[in-house]
């Protein structure tokens, strides 16, 4: 078992491209199977996931990591749900790796995150709509 741990066998969140293999497939997001979606995704990765954690060995992320994440994409001034959004792609990532059985990786660090409320829009029906 040593030898699965070892760092010839390891990978860094950064080089695991199971995100980008799973949640970005020709056929859309994996994760809501929308076209423009698997953009949004990978963006989200590149730019707020990898920057913070990516140097981490996937075992090595911890639920705290996570945590902190969401709590800068937070202090960047963006919404809960896209909060949410990074959240999820971590989760769905590392369930991945866990399918995968990827080297050293025992549990889903983000399983125990909840999300952030959700936000609920009001709408109102417009005149033409009332009419129908």
């Amino acid at each position: 078992n040593s030898k699965l741990n070892s760092p010839s066998r390891r990978i860094s969140l950064k080089r695991f491209d199971g995100p980008a293999r799973g949640v970005h497939s020709n056929k859309g997001s994996a994760l809501n199977g929308n076209q423009q979606s698997w953009k949004t995704d990978e963006t989200i990765l590149r730019l707020h996931i990898v920057p913070v954690i990516g140097h981490l060995y996937l075992d090595e992320v911890t639920e705290d990591h996570v945590a902190e994440l969401i709590k800068i994409v937070r202090k960047k001034g963006y919404a809960v749900t896209s909060a949410n959004r990074v959240l999820v792609i971590c989760r769905f990532a590392f369930n991945l790796a866990l399918k995968w059985k990827m080297p050293g990786l025992t549990s889903n660090p983000t399983a125990p995150l909840p999300l952030g409320p959700k936000s609920h829009m009001e709408r109102y029906l417009s005149a033409e709509e009332t009419q129908r």
